[in-house]
């Protein structure tokens, strides 16, 4: 990936009066990928820094004249692997596929992925090794910036802190932990939109996860349950539609079950 550029693309009109948020309710300021990590010293292979609103990941055009494996626009610059590195971090199980896994774990058998984020306001550091989800460098803390969190050494399990704290976030995103079905509802059903496939291709509003080729593993909606989740956010009345369709379904279920004592009762 190319040094990141700073362009004034968002420049904000004057004149407007519509009050801000200072910083988004959620946001990645600064996601390393260490080689090593030890009590004293972090190896970094890569920094990347985010800003405040919209960060776009580009890729310039391959060399024409070049290989012909390397030709294609926007290939094989990490594009890909940054966005599971991110979802990684933020708790989704897999780093990637089982052919990614192989490949990085021998390459860097210590390597850890570490992030400084912000959520409601509060920083949270987190890092988690590409070896195992309950490795003892699986970790978070609140309230310290990326350099003093590397500094320090953890606790095993100090990572379900953070998992935590985003479980609760979420719930003022989406307003209700269940479905009309009554199944549970929670953060990492709805985090595969927040964070789509580069294998979903986009080709439709609710393919938001091809766990087959990406390994995702991610719990799987239907495609009425998907809709109804991104109705409620974009317009949280929809929220109340809940419990009508829970007392519709109550209500259906009385009146099959009567339907049926009658037919008995009239054979008898």
């Amino acid at each position: 990936m190319q040094p990141q550029l700073d362009m004034d693309v968002f420049h904000e009109p004057e004149g407007y009066g519509i009050p801000r948020a200072s910083e988004p309710f959620f946001w990645i300021k600064e996601l390393r990928i260490l080689s090593k990590w030890t009590d004293s010293e972090a190896v970094t292979i890569r920094t990347i820094q985010f800003r405040k609103g919209l960060n776009v990941i580009w890729s310039p055009p391959m060399d024409m004249s070049g290989d012909v494996d390397q030709r294609l626009v926007g290939h094989a610059s990490g594009k890909t692997t940054l966005c599971r590195l991110i979802r990684y971090v933020l708790g989704e199980q897999k780093v990637g596929t089982e052919t990614f896994r192989n490949a990085v774990t021998h390459k860097f058998p210590e390597g850890v992925v570490v992030a400084e984020i912000r959520l409601k306001g509060e920083t949270w550091c987190v890092a988690r090794p590409f070896t195992a989800f309950t490795s003892s460098k699986c970790c978070a803390q609140k309230g310290v910036e990326l350099d003093a969190f590397l500094r320090t050494k953890h606790e095993p399990g100090t990572y379900e802190a953070f998992r935590v704290a985003m479980e609760v976030a979420a719930k003022e995103i989406v307003p209700f932990d269940h479905l009309p079905d009554g199944s549970h509802l929670g953060l990492w059903h709805y985090f595969p939109w927040f964070t789509r496939d580069q294998e979903a291709q986009f080709l439709k509003l609710y393919a938001w996860r091809e766990n087959t080729s990406s390994e995702a593993d991610s719990p799987m909606l239907k495609q009425d349950q998907k809709a109804y989740i991104m109705r409620s956010i974009y317009d949280p009345a929809v929220a109340d539609e809940l419990e009508l369709i829970v007392e519709y379904e109550r209500l259906n279920a009385e009146i099959e079950q009567a339907q049926k004592d009658e037919v008995k009762l009239s054979g008898a």
